[in-house]
């Protein structure tokens, strides 16, 4: 690090990846894990926080950072994050999908979308622990994991006009 100073100001990046859903049964063929690996595209939001002596950081509260030409921006109406280099070695910092603005606190309650309809990502709650880029050390990475269950079920025998009103799993 020579000629760095730690403590200058930098500004604060994020680099995000999905670990995808796992497969149970590594024999089964027909998904993989690839398969079910969210990709984020353009206007998807996170929130991110950091903690230091188990207090969140106040400028760093459940900030939003939204995709926009394939780079997460910070896009929540508030001052840019910075703040001196040695700062970031002393905090861990967290992040959730899908963003709520509602959130203002590091614990929180989430609720499944009961219609399915459009998907499963609007219901599909990511959590990821950041780490420090050694070699960007004012880059936070993020490696999203799922947290919630994906179960597939497909329904055979229905004439087209008749509707499942129950299942029943054995």
């Amino acid at each position: 690090m020579s000629g760095e100073n730690m403590d200058s100001l930098q500004s604060f990046q994020i680099s995000v990846l999905d670990g995808g859903f796992q497969d149970m049964d590594a024999n089964k063929t027909r998904a993989t894990e690839s398969d079910y690996s969210t990709k984020f595209v353009e206007g998807d939001a996170i929130g991110v926080f950091a903690v230091r002596n188990e207090a969140i950081v106040g400028e760093i509260n459940n900030r939003k950072f939204t995709m926009q030409d394939g780079i997460w921006t910070l896009d929540d109406g508030g001052d840019e994050i910075e703040y001196k280099g040695s700062e970031f070695q002393r905090m861990n910092f967290y992040a959730y999908y899908p963003y709520d603005k509602s959130i203002n606190d590091i614990s929180f309650s989430f609720s499944v979308n009961e219609n399915q309809e459009q998907g499963y990502n609007s219901s599909d709650l990511l959590l990821a622990a950041g780490s420090l880029d050694v070699a960007n050390p004012q880059t936070v990475n993020f490696s999203f994991q799922h947290v919630l269950s994906l179960v597939e079920v497909t329904v055979s025998g229905l004439v087209t006009d008749e509707k499942v009103t129950g299942v029943q799993m054995r």
